[in-house]
C-alpha cells in the first residue's frame, strides 16, 4: 500500500497535480507495483557491503571525472569542427559480484562522453566519444575505486601485453 502511495505522490508531481492525467497514472502505478513484484520475486537478494573509507574515497573521485568528462563534452561541443570520433569498445570486466558490476554500469553510463551500449557476461561495450583516446585507463580506475568502496579485490581483466578479449557479440 506505501508503494501504491508512493508511486501515485511520484505521479502527482510530475504532472504538476493536473487531474486529467489520474487514468495514466494509475495505469502506471499498476504497472510499476507489477513490475516490482516480478523482480522482488525473480532476484535473488545479494548483501552488499560499503567500506565507508572506500566510498569517502570514491565520492570526490567520481565528481571529479565528472566534471572532467563534462568539460570534455562541452568543449568538443561547442568547437567549430566538432572533434568527435565516435566509437564502441569492448571492455572486460574485473569486478566480480553483480552489484560492482551494476554499480560500474551506471557510474560508466553517469560518466559524460561514454555509456555502457551493451553487457554480456563479463564484457561492457562502452561507446566513446573519441575512437583515439585510451579510455581503458580510466574504466580501470573507475572499477579499482568501485572495488575498494564494495570491499571486492580486483583482479587483472587480461594478461600484459595480451590486450583484451574479443567481444562475444560480433
Amino acid at each position: 500500500m506505501r508503494r501504491a502511495l508512493a508511486y501515485g505522490t511520484a505521479w502527482w508531481v510530475l504532472v504538476e497535480g493536473r487531474s486529467d492525467t489520474w487514468v495514466a497514472g494509475i495505469i502506471a502505478a499498476a504497472l510499476a507495483l507489477g513490475a516490482r513484484r516480478l523482480l522482488d520475486r525473480t532476484a535473488a537478494p545479494v548483501p552488499v557491503r560499503i567500506d565507508v573509507p572506500g566510498l569517502l574515497r570514491f565520492v570526490p573521485f567520481f565528481l571529479r571525472e565528472s566534471v572532467r568528462g563534462g568539460v570534455d563534452v562541452a568543449r568538443r561541443a561547442l568547437h567549430r569542427r566538432l572533434p568527435i570520433a565516435p566509437a564502441l569498445i569492448p571492455y572486460p570486466l574485473t569486478l566480480r559480484t553483480r552489484p560492482a558490476q551494476i554499480f560500474f554500469v551506471n557510474a560508466v553510463s553517469l560518466a559524460p562522453g561514454m555509456f555502457v551500449a551493451a553487457w554480456t557476461g563479463d564484457v561492457v561495450l562502452v561507446h566513446v566519444l573519441d575512437s583515439g583516446v585510451n579510455v581503458a585507463p580510466r574504466l580501470r580506475a573507475l572499477e579499482a575505486r568501485i572495488a575498494a568502496m564494495l570491499g571486492e579485490p580486483a583482479i587483472p581483466p587480461w594478461p600484459p601485453g595480451s590486450g583484451p578479449p574479443a567481444p562475444p557479440w560480433r
